[in-house]
C-alpha cells in the first residue's frame, strides 16, 4: 500500500481553497478517529488523519480552526446532505457504546474469575478458642489442626459473583434451573458436615 507525503490543509490562500473541501474520505477518517476514542484537539492545533483512496493512503494535516468551522457552520459532507457534526455525534455515541461494552466484559471476566476462585479456594478455617486472652487451636487425634467450613465467606463471594454475572449476562447464567441451584446448596451442606466431622 503506497503512502504519500503528508499534506497540510490550509485555511488561507487562493491556491489552497480547494483543499478545504470536506470530502467523504476526510469525514470517514474523522468518524473512525472519534469512534475509536481518539482526541481531535492537541497543542499543535493540527488534526492528522490517514485518508484512504483505494489502496493508497495519504496523511493529511488539517488546522483545528478549519475543523471547528466545519462544525460551527454546519458544513455538509461533499456529495451528501449530512452535516459533519451529526456524523461525529453518531461516532461519539458508538464510542460510548464500545467503552460500555468493554467495561461490561471486564466486569464479567472478573465475576467469572471469582467463580473459579470459589471452586479452588480454601473454604475452611482452624477451630480455635480464646482462653485468658490466648488463642488455642483444637487438634485432631493425629495432631493436625481441626478445621471448619467458613460458610459466610463462601456465601458472600458466591452471591456477589452470581449477582454480577446474572446482571451482565443473564442469557448465559440466569437460566439455571432451580434443581441445579438446589444441588449446589446440598453440595455445600454436605461438604460442611463432612469436614466438621473430621
Amino acid at each position: 500500500m503506497a503512502r504519500k507525503k503528508a499534506k497540510l490543509y490550509r485555511e488561507r490562500g487562493k491556491t489552497q481553497r480547494s483543499h478545504l473541501t470536506l470530502t467523504q474520505e476526510i469525514a470517514s477518517s474523522l468518524y473512525e478517529k472519534v469512534r475509536r476514542g481518539g482526541k481531535l484537539w492537541n497543542k499543535e492545533e493540527i488534526i492528522e488523519l490517514p485518508v484512504y483512496k483505494g489502496t493508497d493512503v495519504q496523511i493529511v494535516k488539517i488546522p483545528y480552526t478549519t475543523y471547528n468551522n466545519w462544525i460551527t457552520r454546519g458544513n455538509c459532507i461533499k456529495g451528501t446532505d449530512t452535516m459533519l457534526r451529526d456524523t461525529l455525534d453518531e461516532a461519539r455515541e458508538k464510542s460510548i457504546e464500545l467503552k460500555q461494552k468493554e467495561r461490561r466484559k471486564k466486569m464479567l471476566d472478573q465475576a467469572e474469575n471469582n467463580l473459579v476462585r470459589i471452586s479452588k479456594m480454601r473454604t475452611t478455617e482452624a477451630i480455635t478458642t480464646v482462653v485468658k486472652g490466648k488463642v488455642r487451636y483444637h487438634k485432631n487425634p493425629d495432631g493436625t489442626p481441626m478445621r471448619k467450613v467458613n460458610t459466610k465467606l463462601v456465601g458472600i463471594v458466591a452471591k456477589t459473583s452470581e449477582y454480577i454475572t446474572s446482571t451482565l449476562a443473564n442469557e448465559t447464567y440466569n437460566k439455571l434451573e432451580k434443581k441445579e441451584t438446589k444441588n449446589l446448596t446440598f453440595s455445600l451442606s454436605d461438604l460442611r458436615k463432612e469436614q466438621e466431622g473430621n
